[in-house]
């Protein structure tokens, strides 16, 4: 699931929402409502996490007036211990509440935000009293390097989502050969650049100057003067020539059937393309 689109189903916009459902409840909502307390209680605490994790500038805090969005300057701040121990709790009792597993979380879930909240508290604590830091943003705290190398795995054989040993070590065979690794344009990663590519530790050559590249680009230049290549067609199809082609589709199927004039009919027609400017009349009734 897309992290922006589940953020948004925890939003407090949603809980309030929910909140004025329960209270009124069996009046102007269903009755069913009245037992939303706890479903309020757990998406405030996912959302809290969500935000805990989130923490991206020093001013943040001033202008949403939320102190969830402080940054992280003292060993000793409260929310460190509801990550470590409030929010823990909490899970524990909901998992010994619900009557089986497909109730609660997966075990893999369930595992990862512990993981998450554990690693996250050990980090701000190790860099505040450790390395004297004086603040930690916790947004720093990502896995698009992982999630790039994962995405790299897959796609080396061929999108396969069930990796075997063997699949895997070509894959890390290759990104250690070429230093590259690919992220997906549907993950959540952040794309920086446009070619979809960030480059590993393995490449330290220095890029080129533009002086260097000058003659490369001149000579790939004259190639495609050569060539005379185009990135796009010349004719973009359009609702102008879209009813061209409709029309004179019409005159050539009324010579097919009601004339016997081969060379009038060769004039008129022409050989099956799937150029842009047939498109808009392939489907057409």
């Amino acid at each position: 699931m897309n992290v922006a689109r589940a953020i948004q189903v925890f939003s407090p916009d949603v809980t309030a929402a929910l909140e004025h459902l329960r209270d009124q409840a069996g009046q102007t909502s269903s009755v069913s409502f009245a037992a939303a307390g706890q479903t309020i209680v757990f998406m405030q605490n996912i959302y809290r996490w969500f935000v805990l994790h989130d923490t991206s500038n020093t001013t943040q805090h001033i202008h949403k007036k939320w102190p969830d969005t402080r940054q992280f300057d003292d060993a000793k701040d409260a929310r460190r211990e509801w990550l470590e121990v409030t929010l823990p709790m909490y899970l524990d009792e909901l998992e010994k509440s619900c009557r089986s597993q497909k109730e609660f979380l997966t075990k893999e879930t369930y595992e990862a935000v512990l993981l998450t909240t554990y690693s996250t508290v050990a980090c701000i604590k190790y860099l505040l009293t450790e390395e004297t830091f004086l603040f930690v943003l916790t947004r720093k705290f990502n896995s698009d390097p992982i999630e790039s190398l994962f995405g790299t795995l897959r796609m080396s054989s061929g999108c396969n989502d069930m990796l075997n040993v063997r699949s895997v070590l070509q894959g890390l065979e290759k990104v250690l050969k070429t230093g590259l690794a690919a992220s997906s344009m549907a993950s959540n990663v952040a794309h920086r650049e446009c070619a979809q590519m960030s480059t590993g530790t393995l490449l330290t050559e220095a890029s080129p100057s533009l002086t260097q590249q000058l003659p490369q680009l001149q000579r790939a230049a004259c190639v495609l003067q050569r060539l005379n290549a185009t990135v796009l067609p010349q004719h973009l199809p359009s609702l102008e020539i879209s009813a061209t082609v409709y029309v004179r589709g019409y005159i050539a199927r009324v010579i097919n059937e009601h004339m016997c004039c081969g060379s009038c009919t060769a004039v008129c027609t022409k050989p099956s393309s799937n150029q842009p400017i047939l498109q808009f009349t392939r489907s057409q009734d």
